[in-house]
């Protein structure tokens, strides 16, 4: 569903003067500015302090972003005179509705960060983390949409929600999906009925001391389910401003170029919710060791309609795993 911000972005006109933009304060943020340019794109203007000392930083082009620091900048505003003020000048390079809209409520959460009244060198490295942002979103993916979407909806189901964000890999190519202390959590997802996952024997080895949980969840497609580009928000609302932040920065690292068209791929929640059991790791059937000579990095597949589930009460005590949804009929 698009936010409120997408519909005061469209409402914008569009400025007659290639230099200028059109812009009304970011909601909930007087000292920053929502904007239209000239060419119709989405920008969000950051005030920056005059008096403040500058810090001399290079434009940036990305495909989907462009910024610029230091900008003195001409805006028109309804039914105002016109105003003049000192900028950094985020533009989302695109006119598709899914991505303008992310980018809005990724500046909204940047901009909370901020603050009414930030630095140079602040605005400087809340902008430049968010050109990490969307910068990733050109890379090759690292991981499919099924599995983020499965461990982004543990996040937003969970019972410690912060704690699962925090917890939760930066990098899609960690051996676990959360990690905090000596505890783990591995989530796998199956597109059938069944509870046939993938595995690595070295996986469902962790070191000597660690727990690790395995958290299986069907997902089944639906159009009328809950999207990725909603799962995001919901997530991303559960928690701290930081840590939403974290959150949309492992989104993208993990959808890269595919991030666009994966906003819309949406998986019944309520399957999801109910289907969810959890088993520890000794208990997923393997391939014994020891192995064969010449033989290493072992994959295989383990149906877990054989191991007993256990229930949040056995794990209660410790704070990751508690963190979790509560199983159904808990």
């Amino acid at each position: 569903m698009p936010s409120p911000l997408l519909d005061a972005f469209q409402r914008l006109a569009v400025p007659t003067e290639a230099s200028s933009f059109w812009a009304e304060p970011f909601p909930s943020l007087e000292s920053h500015r929502l904007a239209k340019t000239a060419g119709g794109f989405a920008a969000v203007l950051v005030r920056t302090p005059q008096t403040d000392q500058r810090i001399a930083l290079l434009p940036v082009r990305l495909e989907v972003l462009e910024v610029e620091f230091n900008v003195e900048c001409v805006i028109s505003r309804t039914g105002l005179p016109e105003e003049r003020g000192n900028f950094a000048v985020i533009v989302c390079l695109s006119d598709d509705p899914a991505l303008i809209d992310y980018f809005l409520r990724s500046s909204a959460a940047m901009l909370a960060a901020l603050g009414e009244t930030p630095s140079n060198r602040s605005v400087a490295e809340s902008v430049q983390q968010f050109v990490r942002l969307f910068r990733a979103l050109s890379a090759i993916p690292r991981n499919t949409v099924q599995g983020l979407w499965a461990e982004l909806f543990l996040i937003g189901e969970g019972r410690g929600s912060d704690v699962l964000a925090e917890s939760w890999h930066i990098s899609p190519d960690e051996r676990y999906d959360f990690s905090i202390a000596s505890n783990r959590i591995e989530v796998k997802s199956s597109g059938r009925r069944d509870r046939r996952h993938h595995f690595s024997l070295e996986q469902l080895e962790p070191p000597p001391g660690v727990s690790l949980l395995i958290a299986s969840i069907h997902l089944e497609r639906s159009s009328g389910g809950l999207s990725l580009g909603e799962l995001i928000e919901e997530a991303s609302g559960r928690v701290s401003i930081e840590l939403g932040n974290r959150v949309r920065e492992v989104v993208a690292e993990t959808l890269g170029n595919t991030f666009q068209a994966s906003l819309d791929v949406a998986f019944d929640r309520e399957l999801a919710r109910s289907s969810i059991r959890y088993c520890w790791s000794y208990a997923v059937p393997r391939i014994a060791r020891p192995l064969p000579d010449y033989v290493s990095d072992v994959k295989f597949i383990a149906d877990l309609a054989c191991v007993e589930w256990i229930s949040g009460n056995e794990f209660a005590s410790v704070e990751l795993f508690a963190a979790l949804p509560t199983r159904a009929g808990i």
